[in-house]
């Protein structure tokens, strides 16, 4: 079917010019704010790191992919949360590493932390729409049983509740991931 929608979004956010300079922009910013007294950020700048590379990507075109994909999975700048979950993720807060990352680590970092939030929004919004769908569906078919014309009729042909939940489900899950 393709690759994951893991893949499919570090892929769009790894060949978008903005997102790349973005990242580059947001690199020297930070080695400036540090007067270059360590080889790349350090950890305590990283907050302020992922919230600048996330409003220079509101100003940039909206045709950028990485600009597409902020507009519909990226409502909010990642929290301290999201980063400290990123950089035990990529095991960047070890004992012996340094407290600050070059441009390589800061790179993956930031391109890690913003795939991981575009996903984590992803799935919230099916674990929302797949559960109220259901309750649509169920409820219609609990009207459609009592109505006085139909309701025979749609008793009569089997049960479809449980093929039309599962097309439903199908269905979302395909719409969110086509839009990754």
């Amino acid at each position: 079917m393709g690759s994951s929608p893991s893949k499919r979004v570090e892929i769009e956010l790894r060949n978008s010019p903005s997102f790349q300079s973005a990242v580059a922009n947001t690199y020297e910013e930070c080695m400036n704010l540090t007067q270059h007294a360590f080889p790349g950020p350090c950890l305590y700048q990283l907050l302020h790191a992922s919230t600048s590379v996330y409003t220079l990507l509101l100003s940039s075109s909206k045709d950028d992919p990485a600009a597409k994909i902020q507009q519909k999975w990226l409502p909010q700048p990642p929290t301290q949360l999201q980063i400290d979950r990123t950089l035990r993720k990529l095991k960047l807060l070890c004992n012996g590493k340094s407290a600050s990352l070059n441009l390589e680590e800061f790179q993956a970092f930031i391109l890690a932390l913003f795939r991981d939030m575009a996903l984590s929004n992803a799935f919230k919004s099916m674990a929302f729409y797949i559960p109220v769908g259901f309750l649509a569906i169920l409820s219609s078919h609990l009207i459609a049983q009592r109505l006085p014309l139909i309701g025979p009729t749609y008793r009569t042909q089997g049960p479809k509740l449980p093929r039309i939940m599962a097309g439903y489900t199908a269905g979302t899950a395909a719409a969110v991931y086509i839009n990754l």
